[in-house]
């Protein structure tokens, strides 16, 4: 087979540019991209529900591999008929649905 040479003055001025203008076309798209997706902002209380919920089914899910006494203190947490987290969240969305 032929070895292929690439003329060093050809190397400089055609193919380094094509490379440098690639990768910075590349960057552009990606900062138009950001510039046009906009920042969307969560509801604070929404955030911190989803988190509630995540952690109530991440316990739900590996509660087996909590000592008993550490389960229940979560679970009471969570639940309880008067004090459970979940269940101020659930009135909470109540009262806002009424209004």
């Amino acid at each position: 087979m032929t070895e292929l040479l690439l003329d060093p003055s050809i190397r400089t001025w055609v193919f380094v540019p094509i490379v440098i203008i690639t990768f910075l076309v590349g960057i552009l798209r990606h900062y138009i991209f950001l510039l046009f997706l906009g920042k969307k902002k969560g509801d604070l209380q929404s955030v911190k529900d989803g988190h509630l919920l995540m952690k109530a089914r991440l316990l739900r899910e590996n509660g087996r591999f909590l000592p008993s006494n550490s389960f229940g203190m979560r679970k009471h947490w969570l639940a309880d008929e008067q004090n459970g987290q979940l269940l101020k969240r659930v009135e909470n969305n109540r009262h806002s649905l009424i209004l």
